[in-house]
């Protein structure tokens, strides 16, 4: 049985490491857009850098969830997953994901979209990425910082 505890916690201490290099690395390949262009730029960047952000988008949704399940694997381990400390990890680690796949869809949008909504698009992706730190990031932290302190 420790046996296998041990296990568990080796594997989610890969998957937090692994989980921060690939969100790292999808922020890094998927470049913005020069702030000032126009749409018939902005969709001559898109087409020229296409592959990376579909690269950047699927490892930004695979490195959240794997921080997330991290998160979450954490709150288990500490006893916390009853108290009112965990369910705020839960609540923030699934705010996280739901705002990280919302921003993966406007990449994707962005990209197949008409003319007439890229410009939309990219517009929503910079709203949403307010939400990272505003939202369930904050909730995880605080969260995770009185599990410490139970």
């Amino acid at each position: 049985m420790k046996m296998v505890q041990n296990r568990f916690r080796q594997l989610i201490g890969i998957m937090g490491i692994i989980g921060v290099i690939v969100l790292i690395t999808s922020f890094i390949i998927n470049p913005a857009p020069p702030a000032d262009d126009t749409l018939d730029q902005l969709i001559a960047f898109g087409t020229a850098h296409k592959n990376s952000i579909l690269t950047g988008a699927w490892m930004q949704t695979m490195g959240t969830m794997l921080l997330v399940l991290f998160a979450f694997a954490i709150v288990h381990l500490s006893g916390a997953a009853n108290r009112f400390s965990g369910w705020a990890s839960f609540f923030g680690g699934m705010l996280l994901m739901v705002v990280s796949v919302i921003e993966v869809n406007f990449y994707l949008n962005s990209l197949t979209s008409t003319r007439e909504t890229v410009v939309a698009n990219i517009d929503l992706i910079k709203s949403t990425q307010h939400l990272f730190s505003g939202g369930g990031a904050g909730l995880v932290s605080f969260a995770g910082y009185r599990h410490s302190r139970s």
